[in-house]
């Protein structure tokens, strides 16, 4: 049987202790203090996570950005042979007239 110390308070009340709850309370802190190593150690890699998630997710908008830019300049690329084949059929419809003026009697 293990040995209680009792404290009268008031008239009415009393504190017990025994100390053997000595070791249950440091078995109680050490439980909460894992606990609170695990939850930060959970937050950390949880952020982590997210900042790689983030850098990832900046990484995809780049490659978009660099596509949207690619896909501007075959845009603009297409214009050019657009308008130079515009040029060549303006040059060929000129000679065409050019040569049937000059065929002509």
């Amino acid at each position: 049987m293990s040995e209680l110390v009792v404290t009268r308070l008031t008239t009415s009340d009393y504190v017990v202790y025994a100390p053997k709850w000595d070791s249950l309370t440091t078995f109680m802190v050490s439980i909460l203090q894992n606990l609170k190593n695990i939850s930060y150690e959970f937050v950390a890699s949880s952020s982590q996570r997210q900042e790689q998630l983030e850098v990832k997710l900046a990484y995809v908008v780049g490659n978009q950005e660099v596509m949207a830019t690619k896909q501007d300049v075959m845009k603009y690329q297409l214009e050019i042979v657009i308008t130079r084949k515009d040029v060549m059929s303006y040059k060929l419809e000129s000679i065409m007239e050019i040569l049937k003026q000059n065929s002509r009697p």
